[in-house]
């Protein structure tokens, strides 16, 4: 589901095997980037804000990293190890001081509209980035 653009694929089978997660998947992989085009705001940044060189760098947890750079003028997650990275970006779009909402180029199943936070600490050094439910580190 990705309720902020009022969408989301329901599958019915007939038997476990008929692997509903597949269908649902690929539905959104097809049709959600159609969908996210049609619904985002015509309005562009001309200009990154300087700010968010503060982000930028890779951070990790566990086996997992992610870089956060600026791409097309926009602050970008991405997984440097999946097998197409460009694919796997996620836009953080500005709602508030060192909050951002998570936007995947694809349907992605946790991060939609995700608030994701860079929490600091008192030197003003990054400690963690993330939301409620997981974070990475700076590396």
């Amino acid at each position: 589901m990705a309720p902020e653009f009022k969408f989301g694929v329901i599958v019915l089978t007939n038997a476990d095997d008929g692997n509903p997660r597949l269908y649902t998947s690929k539905a959104f992989e097809f049709l959600f980037p159609a969908i996210k085009r049609a619904t985002e705001s015509f309005i562009t940044i001309s200009e990154p804000d300087p700010d968010w060189n503060q982000y930028t760098g890779v951070y990790t947890w566990k086996n997992s990293d992610i870089e956060i750079s600026i791409l097309n003028n926009k602050l970008t997650m991405i997984l440097p190890e999946d097998d197409n990275p460009l694919k796997s970006r996620i836009t953080l779009e500005p709602v508030s001081k060192h909050m951002f909402r998570a936007f995947p180029a694809q349907w992605h199943y946790s991060l939609n509209g995700e608030i994701m936070t860079f929490e600091f600490n008192e030197e003003g050094e990054i400690v963690r980035f993330g939301n409620a439910n997981f974070y990475w580190i700076p590396k």
